[in-house]
């Protein structure tokens, strides 16, 4: 099982490119349960980690991009 901020960490690098991702990619990157995936990510959403938008191609579907906050904790968690 891995730690909190292993699986946090990980979803940080994997938004850390600057691209837009969704919950699924996310999830399978991370290799992550969906319902996990999309519960850290609302999660880091309120903490302003992570910022996200309507995905056109999915009616009720989310995109997510790391914030600037974001890559500083990313930064903090892997120094």
């Amino acid at each position: 099982m891995s730690s909190p901020n292993s699986t946090k960490i990980g979803i940080l690098t994997c938004l850390s490119d600057g691209q837009w991702w969704t919950t699924p990619d996310v999830a399978f990157v991370c290799e992550l349960q969906l319902t996990n995936a999309s519960e850290l990510l609302r999660r880091y959403r309120s903490q302003s980690l992570v910022v996200r938008q309507r995905n056109p191609d999915v009616p009720r579907g989310y995109l997510y991009r790391l914030t600037y906050i974001g890559m500083e904790r990313l930064n903090y968690l892997t120094s």
